[in-house]
């Protein structure tokens, strides 16, 4: 292993650098060290003042120090010193980069991408969010503090960049099974978990604005409400949102899975539920797995066939809305619901 060819300038700054940042005491005159060749040597390796891996031969090490003692203008034991205290930290071994006093003359550090820990505090996730808020932060960065951490050269935001574009974002994401996401590099059971986890709650938390007593006061409400339930199913559900006579919700129930056609959703079985819960109106709901909510024959022919049963038993038919991906059609307000 040989030495590389850094300049006395260079090497007389590492070691100026080295005293004052440790606070290493030059005035005790060859008080005996106890040296820690690993831990000076790994940062001595980072620093690229030797070739090779980080675990070099004592005697390079030691070569290393007194070269740096001598362009310094200090003692090899007080240079010494202060690469053992400095291997401590922030050079470890997941090194602080971000906290280094050397981490312009690092050769490791300027071949690596900046993790979170080397931003600003006001640029890291965690701190904006408690600054600014959630809703400060783009989809990437949430997801990262759900994850907590990246892997080496990677930070958690990168990593979680990495995973939306992997799976098409959040909508994606959250249809994956744990084991896909642990297939991805840096991602293991813990974090594949908190993802999921966390992906699960939103979509629980958006159930309960749903309640009874709450009214729809239009389509895009209805369509806000259940796109996040709909859109990843592969089937096409057919549902029907009863309402009481001031139009406020009571419940919603599934009627129908597989497919919209007059055996699948009969008048009778759909307006039951509403004679049973003594519901004034109905909205209906389903979804297009192909993402187009352009309504087909059926739609139409089954929606109409719905309005006239609701007629002959006093149930308003208010709306009949398609859902799509990331967008809808209402029946009501292209006027085929008369």
């Amino acid at each position: 292993m040989e030495q590389a060819d850094h300049s006395g300038g260079l090497l007389a700054g590492i070691g100026r650098r080295l005293v004052s940042s440790q606070q290493v005491d030059t005035g005790v005159a060859d008080t005996p060290i106890v040296y820690s060749y690993a831990k000076a040597g790994r940062t001595i390796a980072r620093l690229g003042l030797l070739d090779g891996d980080e675990s070099p031969a004592d005697g390079d090490v030691d070569r290393v120090v007194r070269s740096i003692a001598q362009s310094a203008g200090a003692r090899a034991t007080v240079i010494f010193e202060a690469f053992v205290r400095y291997a401590e930290q922030p050079c470890g071994k997941r090194p602080f980069c971000g906290k280094c006093d050397l981490s312009d003359l690092c050769k490791h550090y300027a071949g690596r991408p900046p993790t979170l820990k080397d931003l600003p505090e006001d640029q890291r996730p965690r701190e904006r969010m408690a600054e600014a808020g959630p809703d400060a932060l783009n989809d990437a960065e949430l997801l990262a503090i759900l994850i907590g951490s990246g892997r080496r050269e990677v930070s958690a935001v990168d990593l979680s960049q990495r995973l939306l574009n992997q799976f098409g974002g959040l909508r994606g994401l959250s249809e994956r099974a744990i084991a896909e996401l642990c297939s991805v590099e840096g991602i293991g059971l813990a974090k594949a978990t908190r993802i999921l986890a966390g992906l699960c709650l939103a979509r629980r938390l958006s159930s309960e604005f749903l309640k009874r007593g709450v009214s729809f006061r239009g389509s895009q409400q209805v369509f806000d409400y259940f796109h996040p339930k709909l859109r990843s199913e592969k089937q096409e559900k057919f549902l029907a949102v009863l309402l009481d006579a001031k139009n406020r919700i009571i419940r919603w129930v599934q009627i129908s899975s597989g497919g919209l056609t007059g055996s699948a959703v009969n008048p009778r079985d759909v307006l039951r539920h509403a004679l049973v819960e003594s519901a004034s109106a109905v909205i209906f709901v389903h979804n297009h797995p192909s993402g187009d909510p352009a309504p087909s024959r059926d739609d139409l022919a089954v929606t109409q066939r719905l309005v006239k049963a609701g007629e002959i038993m006093g149930i308003r038919v208010l709306d009949h809305v398609i859902i799509g991906d990331e967008t809808y059609t209402s029946l009501a307000d292209q006027g085929q619901m008369r």
